[in-house]
């Protein structure tokens, strides 16, 4: 789902005097005025960035949509993430991850 979302659960509770029984529900409301009405684009590329080996950079993009959309960041194929990297994204659009402490490792070979 996209756009903002409201999440309620609700319980109904029957009781006699033997006893009670519930049943227990979640009801999700979307709000489809916050919708994405196209594909998601680029607007501001990866950059190539280069570190000293022990310090931090910050590795960042941005896309068209103000909405918070799923992401993943991945060195080499493998998905990358705390405490080695610190992973986010703002409300602008602007999807970052922050290598701590570059090692060699770190870096892509051609």
């Amino acid at each position: 789902m996209y756009g903002n979302q409201s999440i309620g659960v609700y319980t109904c509770v029957a009781r006699n005097c033997m006893g009670e029984a519930r049943s227990t529900s979640s009801l999700t409301v979307e709000d489809l005025e916050k919708r994405p009405r196209k594909q998601v684009e680029i607007v501001a590329p990866l950059k190539d960035t280069e570190v000293k080996y022990g310090e931090s950079c910050q590795l960042s993009m941005q896309v068209s949509s103000s909405l918070q959309l799923p992401f993943a960041w991945r060195r080499n194929g493998t998905e990358v993430g705390f405490p080695d990297y610190i992973i986010g994204c703002e409300e602008d659009g602007k999807y970052f991850c922050n290598v701590v402490n570059a090692t060699t490792d770190d870096a892509v070979s051609f």
